[in-house]
């Protein structure tokens, strides 16, 4: 059984660059898909799971924990077309506190990106959360499975 640093290729391209313990990936590692998609870091017998970088051939990433190679525990997603969403996760959905940046599509401007920062559930707002932008008030509320179900004032939602 390989143990320490080696390399494996496959016939469709996509390879490994990492560390072995006792036949399996450990430790550090690189594997790189033939579609370009890859990940930098972290394996636990024989799967993606530690402190690591994936990288979608469509542009996505993410940087942050997995486990069982799934995302989970705290991390920063970001899409190719200027969304981020940095908080916690569990079974690869957005799970817990989160900020989630949606860019103006009219603008590359940071400052005309609304954002929402609260609670989520299975990948979806569900519990407290406020919508704001540079551009406009704070917007305080209570979601559930995405849908904004009671508007909150300011103090309403300072006083919870």
């Amino acid at each position: 059984m390989q143990t320490g640093v080696g390399v494996e290729k496959w016939k469709d391209g996509s390879w490994f660059r990492g560390n072995y313990e006792e036949g399996k990936k450990y430790g550090f590692g690189i594997y790189m898909w033939r579609d370009g998609a890859s990940y930098k870091g972290r394996w636990e017998d024989g799967k993606i799971g530690g402190f690591g970088t994936y990288k979608w051939a469509d542009g996505r990433q993410f940087t942050g924990e997995w486990v069982n190679c799934k995302i989970g525990g705290f991390g920063v997603y970001t899409w190719s077309d200027g969304r981020r969403y940095t908080g916690f996760f569990a079974r690869d959905k957005r799970q817990g506190f989160g900020i989630y940046k949606m860019p103006d599509q009219s603008s590359r401007d940071e400052l005309k990106q609304n954002t929402y920062s609260g609670s989520w559930l299975n990948g979806k707002q569900h519990g407290y959360g406020c919508i704001y932008s540079a551009t406009g008030p704070y917007k305080y509320g209570v979601w559930k499975d995405g849908n904004k179900i009671l508007k909150l004032s300011k103090r309403e939602a300072t006083d919870i």
